[in-house]
């Protein structure tokens, strides 16, 4: 017997054990859904960010096949590449101005911001989007030229300049087989900001390492004002024309204080990443995609995105009342427990001098709830029995019968010895299956539907043909399936039995049961007189049934409808025909 403390020990551990089971349970299911979320952040802000880029690359290509087409453009670049004086290469830039601002005006509502024009050594012959600046080498400050240059290829990708950044788009120009130089069409971030909040909705922008400004900016820069960032110490924020008055929000200022170590320590694998804080009224998520440099494709930049996800909210908060929820109702579990627990010490501590008397009737009691519990699951063991051990009674029958007449044929006797062997072995089989039924783990196979009318038929023949019932068997289109054999088996044997049953029951004269396979159907129909039509939506319903209480536990149809639709994702129904009743099975094809 328990002491007092030891069964309140008990009942802490099991309180404690079965909260943390559930505590960790749903926790690892929300931090599973919660990392699909974030994901899912990350996998949308990098679509809206790859599209965007694509419709820069777009614009770029056509710009690009401008400068091809137009004779004059590449005329005008070879005479600026072959000027003998200052003054000649002047007009020529003039003009090369003047045919190219129209063009970047027209662009430059899309987006585009940069457009210059260079020769071979890297040195600037136009910068159509600041004509007053020319002449100056741009090796120092845009890799992206030199590598155009060098190898006469094109480039994309991000970039710091002389005054800002942007999405660099560098094409090769070339007149005739002579190499001229190459052009840079630069997109703003602000265009790429503006296009994803308006057409994606998406409330985004840029953050720049604060490395790119040691040696990339001009002195005089004014165009592009920085601000630090409020996600990450090493970073800057730019503040566009449509952004300069705007302000930070407080929320956003508070998302970041919340997450700021977490921020840090994911910049610093300079990978894509979402983060989240759940405030009081709602969940605020952050999301980071890495943006690289076109020359050591290292991480210069960041393009965050902010939203709120109302779902997410809901799982957090769902989640969080689940276990409130559990908390109590085993709160009150253990309570309950302890209080039983407590009566049943005190009751046993006063009834003590009377356990030996009552000993003996406990055990009796005890064994009989014990036989009504075995003989439960024998009733529900013994429907599916039936059909085994009439085959195996038929087949004893006739084994006697020959021993009797001394009509003994060896290998007759060693067949139908193997018959009740696998019999047996099905017999056991059963016993697993109906252990098994309602787990979701038993193991699926490949089988031809016929061979599975032929072990069905191979369990029950011999007490088939002990009544006379002729077998019809009709294939057409038979097709290899995945299914639990064993249950199928079963489904079609619980079919075969209830039409013998009901034969015997009405006495039906040559009676038939014709098995017909129409790809993944099965169709058993009968002649014994079909089933009225006012018990039809019952059938299928658990311990009803049309036969005596003899003969039906009303338990066969109800686990084959289980069987097939639940076990199977197929359906079973009973239809009405002519002469008898019509069961059909429908598989479904897909695993």
């Amino acid at each position: 017997m328990f002491s007092l403390n030891k069964i309140r020990l008990l009942i802490a551990l099991f309180f404690a054990t079965a909260y943390f089971l559930i505590y960790f349970a749903t926790s690892y299911k929300e931090k599973e859904e919660i990392n699909l979320i974030l994901e899912q952040q990350v996998k949308d802000l990098k679509n809206s960010y790859y599209m965007t880029q694509r419709v820069f690359g777009d614009l770029s290509d056509c710009l690009y096949s401008i400068v091809l087409n137009e004779e004059e453009i590449t005329e005008l670049l070879y005479k600026a590449k072959h000027s003998k004086t200052e003054d000649e290469r002047a007009k020529v830039r003039k003009a090369l101005y003047n045919k190219m601002q129209p063009y970047f005006k027209h662009f430059s509502n899309s987006g585009l911001k940069i457009m210059v024009f260079s020769f071979e050594d890297n040195i600037a012959f136009l910068r159509v989007h600041k004509p007053e600046k020319y002449d100056d080498s741009l090796s120092p400050v845009r890799y992206s030229f030199e590598y155009a240059n060098k190898n006469k290829k094109q480039v994309r990708g991000f970039e710091q300049g002389k005054i800002s950044h942007a999405f660099r788009n560098l094409f090769p120009i070339y007149r005739g087989d002579e190499y001229l130089g190459s052009v840079d069409f630069g997109f703003s971030s602000e265009i790429m900001q503006e296009n994803m909040t308006s057409v994606h909705k998406i409330d985004t922008h840029f953050i720049l390492n604060k490395a790119l400004f040691e040696a990339n900016v001009w002195k005089d820069k004014n165009q592009v004002n920085y601000i630090q960032s409020i996600e990450h110490k090493d970073f800057l924020f730019a503040l566009t024309p449509s952004q300069k008055n705007s302000k930070f929000k407080k929320e956003k200022i508070e998302l970041n204080k919340y997450l700021k170590d977490q921020i840090a320590k994911n910049i610093d694998h300079q990978g894509p990443f979402s983060l989240y804080h759940d405030f009081n009224d709602k969940v605020m998520i952050i999301s980071f995609i890495p943006i690289k440099n076109i020359k050591e494709k290292k991480t210069v930049a960041y393009m965050v995105s902010y939203t709120t996800d109302a779902y997410l909210k809901n799982l957090i908060d769902g989640n969080y009342y689940i276990k409130i929820i559990f908390f109590v109702a085993l709160f009150i579990v253990s309570y309950l427990i302890l209080h039983i627990s407590l009566e049943r010490f005190n009751l046993q501590v006063r009834v003590n001098k009377e356990v030996e008397k009552n000993k003996k009737q406990q055990d009796k009691l005890l064994i009989k709830s014990r036989m009504a519990q075995l003989g439960e699951m024998i009733s529900m063991i013994a429907h599916q029995w039936r059909q085994p051990l009439s085959s195996i009674s038929a087949i004893s029958s006739t084994l006697s019968l020959d021993s009797m007449m001394d009509n003994y044929k060896k290998d007759f006797f060693i067949k139908r010895l193997d018959d009740i062997s696998e019999l047996a072995q099905h017999l056991s089989s059963t016993i697993d299956d109906f252990r098994n039924f309602y787990e979701p783990d038993k193991k699926s196979v490949d089988v031809s539907l016929n061979s599975v009318i032929e072990k069905a038929l191979n369990i029950i023949k011999d007490s088939l043909a002990a009544d006379k019932i002729e077998i019809i068997r009709v294939t057409d289109g038979d097709i290899t399936i995945r299914v639990y054999e064993n249950e199928l088996i079963q489904v079609v044997l619980n079919i075969l039995k209830n039409a013998q049953d009901n034969f015997r029951e009405k006495g039906t004269t040559n009676p038939k049961i014709t098995i017909t396979i129409k790809g993944n159907t099965i169709d058993i129909c009968d002649n014994g007189g079909g089933i009225p039509e006012d018990i039809i939506p019952n059938i299928f319903d658990p311990y009803f049934s049309t036969k005596s209480e003899l003969n039906g536990t009303g338990l066969g149809l109800y686990m084959s409808k289980i069987i097939v639709e639940e076990h199977h994702e197929g359906n079973l129904f009973v239809k009405n025909q002519d002469t008898g009743v019509c069961f059909i099975i429908k598989l479904n094809l897909v695993n």
